[in-house]
């Protein structure tokens, strides 16, 4: 038997970690957990069936847009004991975007955009964080550190 391997996805997900709201068809509120050209990962209150056509609304910053999608597959994800002692449910759905006018493709790229350049920021943040904070070798008999990938060597002295 030969393994299946799933095809690749056509453009890469970008992690929003429900900073993005809206709402899709009855279900008044919708988290935004990644995004991508072609599709996103929302989070819910209530079921929505797999093959379901509806529209989904973005409440971008500064603006919103209604897309057309259809719901590739829906879960319950996760639930939580209220105080109250009620459980609230929480499903994910992926969606697809079909039929996005040029205006929402053009909203959901600035986006990603956004998101690539935050990301970006973030990791040069990261790596100036750890230069800073690498200690520092004292100059009192400290064997230099030599750095991953390189071919020089050092024995350290032996103090008599």
């Amino acid at each position: 038997m030969e393994e299946v391997k799933r095809p690749k996805r056509r453009y890469n997900r970008w992690e929003v970690g429900g900073q993005l709201a809206g709402h899709i068809g009855h279900i008044p509120k919708v988290s935004l957990i990644n995004v991508s050209k072609d599709g996103a990962l929302i989070e819910h209150s209530q079921i929505v069936r797999p093959g379901t056509l509806c529209f989904l609304t973005l409440l971008f910053p500064g603006e919103e847009s209604t897309l057309k999608c259809r719901v590739v597959r829906s879960a319950l994800h996760r639930s939580e004991v209220l105080t109250s002692g009620e459980r609230d449910v929480f499903y994910r759905s992926g969606v697809e975007f079909l039929d996005a006018s040029t205006a929402a493709r053009q909203l959901i790229n600035e986006y990603i955009d956004s998101l690539k350049r935050t990301s970006r920021a973030a990791r040069r943040r990261e790596r100036t964080r750890s230069r800073v904070s690498e200690p520092t070798q004292s100059t009192s008999g400290a064997v230099p550190r030599i750095h991953p990938g390189s071919t020089r060597t050092r024995k350290r002295r032996k103090d008599s």
